[in-house]
């Protein structure tokens, strides 16, 4: 075990008097209240009568001492061998629940729970599931998050998120020391693909499911798939805006490359030097999946504008009517999620 990962189990026993073991299944099954953020709208789409797991909050520290909060899905029937799914925390600043307010091209209404609607999806067919905060989640955004330091992020861009990945994996493992048989998969979403691509941790899962990835080249992914939506029926409506903010993302990434900005500076939500990474850690990312030999299920939608399906690497699948999250008003495309668990059953069972 990573001396430096501390699990706060003697908290997590007195909430749930069960075993040591959180990934052990639950001898009671009862219903687990959570309190929702308060700055950020979160829409509750699952209905409490299909929670059939067992769910509970813990805190982790990282590879540099930083701390986050995570989530725990334990099914209430355990698929044999125990398999535990990663949720690697995607783009932007978003907690161990997911909330995502738009697909790229279209807000929502209401903010959606992305990570823990996937959750709860996989712990309700036998899958144990841990999902965590990014460590750019600050209280300012969501109260649920810890404030932590963004210094390292700032400086050392993308392979901090994968040193992530590696601290959460590690702390698995160690809890499942005893139980060698069991499965570690890595799930995420469009930027986890990198987090995922970069880490150790990768050649380790049985294996992995990218959710809308990006794993082309990062400037051509944005302006070609904002041209390309521009041309599409559903965007009609906002087609100016489209092209827009499509010539504004090439400008963008032109002065990026020519060095216009101070390496110090925060452009977009992210410093310089970030950015930098992330554009050479998506030009790896095929690559380093395919080196693992790790089976890898890449999920699209049918009408995706940021994807090429012409390059469509080995283990796509695409879905009609739903959006880049695979969402549908507010709710997870079963088939899916019928998918992912056939895929994951495929390879433990």
């Amino acid at each position: 075990m990573n001396n430096k990962i501390i699990t706060y189990v003697s908290l997590l026993l007195l909430q749930s008097c069960v075993t040591s073991n959180y990934f052990s299944s639950p001898k009671i099954i009862k219903e687990i209240p959570k309190t929702e953020p308060t700055s950020t709208k979160i829409e509750k789409v699952i209905d409490p009568k299909t929670m059939f797991h067992d769910q509970k909050s813990i805190t982790l520290n990282l590879s540099d001492g930083s701390e986050v909060n995570a989530e725990i899905f334990r099914p209430s029937v355990s698929l044999t061998p125990k398999t535990v799914v990663i949720i690697v925390p995607g783009s932007g600043n978003v907690s161990r629940f997911g909330e995502v307010n738009n697909d790229g091209l279209t807000t929502y209404e209401t903010a959606v729970n992305q990570s823990e609607l996937w959750a709860n999806a996989l712990a309700n067919k036998g899958l144990f599931v841990l999902s965590y905060d990014k460590r750019s989640c600050q209280k300012e955004h969501n109260p649920q998050c810890n404030t932590t330091s963004q210094k390292i992020l700032n400086e050392q861009g993308i392979q901090v998120l994968a040193n992530d990945v590696d601290s959460v994996c590690d702390m698995v493992e160690s809890k499942l020391s005893n139980n060698p048989n069991t499965k570690i998969v890595l799930l995420s979403f469009a930027q986890g693909s990198q987090s995922i691509a970069l880490s150790k941790c990768l050649n380790k899962a049985s294996s992995v499911i990218l959710i809308s990835p990006i794993i082309k080249d990062l400037e051509n992914t944005w302006v070609n798939g904002l041209n390309n939506a521009s041309t599409q029926s559903d965007y009609m409506h906002k087609k100016n805006d489209l092209i827009n903010q499509a010539e504004s993302t090439k400008v963008f990434f032109a002065s990026l490359k020519k060095g216009d900005f101070p390496a110090t500076a925060n452009i977009r939500g992210a410093s310089v030097i970030f950015w930098q990474s992330w554009i050479k850690a998506v030009s790896q990312t095929i690559d380093l999946i395919k080196k693992s030999s790790t089976p890898t299920l890449f999920l699209f939608a049918q009408n995706d504008p940021f994807f090429d399906k012409a390059q469509s690497p080995m283990g796509t699948k695409f879905f009609k009517d739903v959006d880049r999250n695979l969402l549908k008003s507010s709710s997870l495309s079963q088939e899916a999620v019928d998918s992912v668990v056939d895929f994951i059953k495929t390879l433990v069972l």
